[in-house]
């Protein structure tokens, strides 16, 4: 999916079935490798990439080069930190709804550091982030930790496009929840209809899908 942050809308640029099971690189490197050749690359205007912290996909990254940061999502990131979250002792025997109070509270404070106007303000609750918690939750400082430079790529990219007249809005820059809201409509067709006995017939679903899509984007 393209996001043009200026106008706010979104476009499919490409699709494919996978052949599964899981999301091998190999498989991740062949369809960035056709996004690259049809021209999506820094020098015609790309920006950002964006993408979770799925394993395969980050290894073909490192392969085809768009000439564009990488953003990982935040989203997917408070996702992980939040399976990593321990709960202490002292909760051990409370219940369920206080130990979600807990790990709630945690996840909120995480999310205030890509809240923060400027970069270095989000470096520092960070760091901050990593001292109060590294005794009590060492898995979540952890996991915070790991690949964290790619989550604040977006704020360079905000610097940039300033220097050139326009607002970016970080909505747009930090996440790929608009990829898996239309991922989840995907999933609703596809559990209504239960089988398809084909693989034209699923690629005519997902295909009318995107169009309803991009009527929605571009509604005149």
């Amino acid at each position: 999916m393209g996001v043009w942050p200026d106008s706010g809308q979104s476009r499919i640029l490409d699709w494919e079935i996978g052949p599964g099971p899981g999301e091998k690189a190999e498989d991740w490197e062949r369809f960035l490798t056709r996004l690259e050749e049809r021209g999506i690359r820094g020098e015609r205007g790309l920006k950002l990439l964006i993408s979770d912290g799925g394993s395969g996909l980050l290894s073909a990254l490192e392969e085809v080069y768009f000439e564009a940061p990488h953003q990982r999502c935040i989203f997917h990131k408070l996702k992980n930190l939040w399976r990593e979250i321990e709960i202490p002792d002292h909760l051990a025997s409370q219940t369920q709804d206080k130990q979600k109070r807990y790990k709630r509270k945690l996840i909120r404070e995480a999310g205030l550091i890509w809240q923060a106007k400027q970069k270095s303000t989000a470096i520092r609750r960070y760091l901050g982030f990593c001292r109060k918690w590294r005794k009590e939750q060492p898995e979540v400082v952890r996991t915070l930790r790991r690949g964290f430079r790619a989550t604040l790529s977006f704020y360079d990219v905000q610097q940039e496009v300033k220097a050139q007249g326009h607002h970016w809005e970080a909505r747009y820059l930090r996440t790929t929840s608009r990829l898996e809201r239309f991922n989840r409509a995907l999933r609703r067709k596809f559990r209504q209809v239960a089988v398809y006995h084909s693989v034209e017939g699923l690629s005519a679903a997902i295909h009318q899908i995107i169009l309803e899509h991009q009527k929605a984007q571009n509604p005149f």
